[in-house]
C-alpha cells in the first residue's frame, strides 16, 4: 500500500497541462490562445502564461483598458 502514492505521483507528472496566452495581432487586437505546456507563442508580442482562459480574458480586458490592445469588433 505504501507504493500507491508514488505510482500516483508518477502518473500525475506525465499529464499535459495547457496554458493560455494573449497574443497581439498585426491589427493591434489581442487574441487568447491555448498553448501546450512548456511552449511559448512564436510572436514577440504576448502576455502570459495564464493558468485558465478566464484569467486570460480578465487580463485582456485590462490590456484593452490600458490602451495596449484594441477591442475586437
Amino acid at each position: 500500500m505504501g507504493e500507491m502514492p508514488t505510482l500516483l505521483l508518477l502518473f500525475r507528472s506525465k499529464i499535459m497541462i495547457n496554458t493560455w496566452y494573449i497574443i497581439k495581432t498585426e491589427n493591434e487586437q489581442c487574441e487568447i490562445v491555448e498553448v501546450d505546456d512548456n511552449q511559448v507563442p512564436e510572436t514577440k508580442n504576448y502576455w502570459g502564461p495564464f493558468p485558465s482562459k478566464e484569467e486570460a480574458i480578465a487580463r485582456r480586458v485590462g490590456l484593452i483598458r490600458a490602451g495596449k490592445c484594441q477591442p475586437q469588433l
